[in-house]
Parts: C-alpha cells; sequence; structure tokens
C-alpha cells in the first residue's frame, strides 16, 4: 500500500451559539493540490471548443479528475467563489450522478427562456446542459453555461 501525500487546503474554525468549537480542515491529495495551483507557470490554455468537450467527457465517464486541467485554464469562470471551491462541488455531484445513474448517461443541451418582461434576466445568453441516464425523466445533472470567444462562464445548479 502505497503513501498518499496530503496538503491543508483551507483550515477553518468557528463557534457555535453554545461556545462549542468546531475546527474543519479541508485536505486534498498532493497531486490535486499542485493541479490546482494557479500561480503554476506551466498551465495550458485551452479554446472554449475543448472547456465544452472535457465537461463532456469528465460527466460521461464520471470522472471528475479529468476535468482539472480545464478548470484551471484562465477563460473558465465558474459560478463559485473559488475554482477550488467549484471543484469540490462538482466532484461531489458527479459521484452522486454516479451512483444514481442508470445506464448510459446523454447530453441535452437547451437555451434558457425568458419568463419575464424585463430583458435584464441574469442568465439571458446561458445555455442549460442537462445530463440524462436512461430511466430517470430528470436530468442528473445540469450546468448553466455561456459561451464567448474567449470565456467559458459555468454554473452547476443543484437539483
Amino acid at each position: 500500500m502505497g503513501i498518499v501525500l496530503r496538503k491543508i487546503l483551507k483550515k477553518t474554525t468557528c463557534n457555535n451559539k453554545d461556545g462549542i468549537t468546531f475546527h474543519n480542515e479541508v485536505i486534498i491529495s498532493a497531486k490535486f493540490a499542485d493541479s490546482m495551483d494557479l500561480t503554476n507557470k506551466t498551465k495550458r490554455s485551452y479554446t472554449v471548443q475543448e472547456i465544452e468537450s472535457g465537461l463532456y467527457n469528465a460527466v460521461i465517464n464520471f470522472d471528475p479528475v479529468s476535468f482539472i486541467p480545464y478548470l484551471v485554464c484562465d477563460i473558465t469562470k465558474p459560478d463559485a467563489a473559488t475554482k477550488s471551491g467549484f471543484y469540490n462541488y462538482f466532484r461531489m455531484m458527479v459521484r452522486s450522478a454516479k451512483y444514481r445513474a442508470k445506464g448510459e448517461m446523454h447530453l441535452v443541451i437547451t437555451n434558457h427562456k425568458v419568463l419575464a418582461e424585463d430583458n435584464e434576466w441574469p442568465f439571458d445568453g446561458y445555455q442549460l446542459y442537462d445530463f440524462y441516464d436512461t430511466e430517470h425523466k430528470y436530468s442528473l445533472l445540469t450546468f448553466q453555461v455561456k459561451k464567448t470567444e474567449d470565456e467559458f462562464y459555468l454554473n452547476l445548479l443543484p437539483f
């Protein structure tokens, strides 16, 4: 059995109303920590189409780690406080979909429809990427995606 090197990503301490102190550490593997290092000068830049393809393959193959190089790319803009925070949520949702999926996954892309009369809908121009399996009526994963020539905006919906 090999040794897995780990790196502490974030430490938080908080007190509840009863004065009890909770300590929380987010610990990740050293390999993941190195790939999430945003100061890494050797990271590759990808096109919007390559990032879209990387997202598709990561979800279809239930392999969230394969999306890390695309996520750390400068043109990927996840709707999260940090890219590592988005990745942790993405990994959890892909793992959950893996255990719920029946049969093969497939992707259905639809455009957002503006239901209100005002044109200030914040998700205008976004597309919904719904990943379905062969049995369930509703999607297992849904992303809001907006693509421009040089940016790939990404939001993972909770339900």
